[in-house]
């Protein structure tokens, strides 16, 4: 796998990464690889981050299960609170994610 990040501004960010490797479907003998793309948009010197993604397979098939995620993080004196959330298509599972941190 490799990604990239792409800084448009201090508060701005786009990154993409894409599998290096294709892996085979047990099923069908199709192959894929996955791409992903994200964005994030933060304000008061980092103080508030408002991040989006979307990943999906890219097989000979073209595109197959999208997913999308989605995140805000808060940082004030030091106390870092990340909640994201993911979903997809197909019936895949979705998850939740919170996560407190301190530090400078």
């Amino acid at each position: 796998r490799i990604g990239s990040a792409f800084f448009f501004a201090r508060d701005f960010v786009v990154a993409i990464d894409v599998d290096l490797t294709s892996r085979d479907y047990p099923v069908a003998g199709e192959s894929w690889r996955e791409l992903a793309v994200g964005i994030e948009k933060s304000w008061a010197r980092q103080s508030v981050v408002l991040r989006g993604g979307l990943r999906s397979e890219v097989g000979e098939l073209g595109w197959a299960r999208p997913g999308f995620s989605g995140g805000i993080g808060v940082r004030f004196k030091g106390v870092s609170v990340d909640i994201s959330a993911m979903t997809g298509t197909e019936k895949r599972l979705g998850a939740l994610w919170i996560g407190v941190s301190y530090g400078r």
